[in-house]
């Protein structure tokens, strides 16, 4: 009886030694499933935009092509980097849209400001702002030609 009652109990405190383990394994099996999902899990980061805010709004400029016609180019710049640039071709009569694209832009340094026209290659240049006389001053990086801009209100 001695024998049969130690044999009970050996075997009563091997299960719980098991349940034990079990228990611990299961635990340690659930904490490395948490820890993967949370370290291979992304969340999408949405881009901030760190263009200059005095750049933002629509600006105009007007190019003078003979007597009576001339052609308005007009960037609306919006704050999340989205943008249009249309040019119209105006004469003392009409006014026809010529080109109309989606644009993105962004500023690079203190003078720096990138566009691209959806569809083609980015453009680069280089501004400087006057904001007491609303005018912004585009010059392209690669032949150095100058385009003045006005604000429009």
């Amino acid at each position: 009886m001695h024998k049969i009652k130690f044999i009970h109990n050996k075997f009563i405190t091997i299960k719980k030694n098991k349940m034990k383990t079990t228990r611990i394994k299961q635990l340690t099996a659930f904490c490395i499933v948490i820890l993967m999902a949370v370290t291979t899990t992304s969340c999408k980061k949405e881009s901030l935009s760190t263009n200059r805010a005095d750049l933002t709004g629509s600006w105009s400029h007007v190019q003078p092509v003979g007597s009576f016609t001339n052609i308005l180019t007009q960037l609306d710049l919006n704050a999340n980097g989205s943008g249009k640039e249309t040019i119209t071709n105006i004469t003392t009569f009409s006014s026809t849209i010529t080109s109309e694209k989606d644009l993105t832009w962004k500023t690079q340094g203190d003078a720096g400001l990138i566009l691209q026209p959806e569809g083609e290659r980015e453009e680069k240049y280089n501004f400087t702002l006057d904001e007491e006389n609303n005018k912004l001053n585009l010059t392209e990086s690669t032949t150095g030609f100058t385009t003045e801009y006005f604000k429009n209100e």
